[in-house]
């Protein structure tokens, strides 16, 4: 029976402290352990189960090591490892040329990637956020195929590598929260399918130049930075009318945002006392703007011909709204139930 097994599923049996021998599985393709507090050993034959595509063992906290064994898979595809306590993951070069999904999500005990990760060519996910990375390895450049590349949350990650910018189909790029990031590779825009660039509450205070030409950016959020200005032709740059969603850009540049916008969020502008000059945003559909304790005024919405939801919460000050009422009636506006009290609102002719 065990030669013909091919899944085997072991979630959370808690007292499991080791696997048994498994050569015996010669068919085995999915191996789950998920959740086995106690474990805290593979057995070294795993790596004689040649047709394994899956191994999960996230969950598993006490599991300190990955044996070699299962860096040399030739069929593995989907090695999840999230909340163990591993150390280093064994990735033989030349070997696991077939995995695609690689996540070490809170694997605090992680703090490096080898070299020999560049050998992962069919890779298309790698998640490491919440983990202890301090830094990627060079090599990351030759995962052609990788797509998206999340590392939220890694507090230690200090420096992204300039080859980065080999990463030809990544489309996804998840920075959000790793304070000690203060820079980006001016590589940054050889990104060319990059869509989504999230670096909220990083230490990032500029951006390069060269971040213009993101020609297919369509999400980019700096909330939480200390960003206070941004590249001279971010606004002129015809391909930026694909950008959907912008988070909390920097005062006082509202004038400069791509006019092809269509989400715009502003939180958390301290300094920000009037917002003005909106109507050049034509395709704008949705305007947030939460916790500006300063701002008094918004003007400039009877322009914005696309407009559908509006959201004011948390600007206590605001006492000036732009055409609001001709909106809301003209095109079906829907206003958020935290708009200020409609009463003490002047609306702008």
């Amino acid at each position: 029976v065990a030669t013909e097994l091919k899944v085997l599923n072991l979630t959370e049996c808690f007292s499991l402290k080791g696997t048994p021998d498994l050569s015996a599985f010669k068919s085995l393709e999915i191996l789950i352990l998920k959740h086995c507090r106690s474990l805290e050993k593979i057995h070294p034959s795993i790596g004689d189960l040649k047709a394994l595509v899956s191994l999960n063992v996230s969950g598993c906290r006490e599991l300190k090591e990955l044996p070699a064994g299962v860096g040399k898979m030739e069929n593995l595809r989907k090695l999840i490892l999230d909340e163990t306590a591993i150390r280093e993951i064994p990735i033989s070069r030349g070997c696991l040329t077939k995995l695609e999904n690689l996540s070490a999500r809170s694997c605090r005990k992680l703090a490096q990637l080898p070299e020999s990760m560049g050998s992962l060519v069919s890779l298309t996910r790698l998640d490491l956020s919440s983990s202890g990375i301090e830094e990627l390895p060079e090599s990351i450049g030759f995962l052609k195929g990788l797509e998206t590349l999340n590392a939220s949350w890694c507090r230690s990650l200090a420096c992204i590598p300039s080859s980065i910018g080999h990463l030809a189909s990544l489309s996804v790029l998840e920075l959000i929260a790793c304070s000690k990031l203060a820079q980006l590779p001016v590589s940054i825009c050889c990104l060319t399918s990059l869509t989504e660039l999230n670096l909220a509450w990083t230490a990032i205070a500029e951006l390069p130049e060269s971040i213009v030409n993101l020609q297919n950016l369509r999400i980019f959020s700096i909330s939480g930075t200390h960003i206070t200005e941004l590249p001279r032709d971010i606004g002129s740059c015809e391909y930026y009318e694909k950008l959907e969603e912008v988070s909390e850009l920097p005062f006082p540049h509202w004038q400069e945002l791509p006019a092809g916008l269509s989400t715009l969020s502003i939180t958390r502008c301290g300094k920000l006392k009037a917002l003005t000059n909106l109507s050049s945003l034509k395709r704008l559909s949705q305007l947030f703007v939460d916790d500006c304790f300063e701002l008094t005024e918004v003007t400039g919405l009877e322009g914005l011909q696309s407009l559908s939801i509006l959201r004011v919460r948390e600007c206590p000050k605001i006492c000036r709204l732009g055409a609001v009422e001709s909106l809301e009636s003209s095109r079906g506006l829907h206003i958020d139930e935290a708009f200020p009290d409609s009463s003490k609102l002047t609306s702008a002719k």
